[in-house]
């Protein structure tokens, strides 16, 4: 890893969502948990370097906005591909008859969706 500063996590931060977007098959479901784990290594660095500038614990580097742009930019194509990901599979869940396991924007569970019986897949 870099350096600590709030520049070392934003570098840490697009590092870690790279290797996110870099192995992220929507297809297969196996590589949900590293993802998982990748984006969650990417929070933590974006909050450190969010907590090293809005606590003065840190100069804030020139060229950082331009890093943040990149970051913001990474972050919106990892959102879009998770959102079509989850739609995927609840469409490929509904047209199964199954119950659909929902998030809100939070990443908090929601009741499930279950589809009326006339819509369950038969034999």
């Amino acid at each position: 890893m870099i350096e600590p500063g709030p520049e070392a996590n934003v570098d840490n931060a697009m590092a870690y969502l790279q290797q996110a977007l870099g192995q992220w098959s929507g297809g297969d479901p196996s590589h949900l948990e590293v993802s998982h784990a990748l984006v969650e290594c990417t929070v933590t660095e974006i909050l450190a370097a969010h907590k090293a500038i809005t606590e003065g614990y840190a100069e804030v580097p020139g060229d950082i906005r331009q890093k943040l742009v990149s970051l913001k930019t990474m972050v919106a194509q990892a959102t879009r591909l998770v959102d079509s990901g989850a739609a995927f599979y609840g469409g490929m869940i509904a047209q199964l008859g199954k119950v659909i396991q929902m998030y809100n924007g939070e990443g908090h569970v929601r009741p499930g969706l279950h589809l009326p019986a006339q819509y369950e897949v038969i034999g």
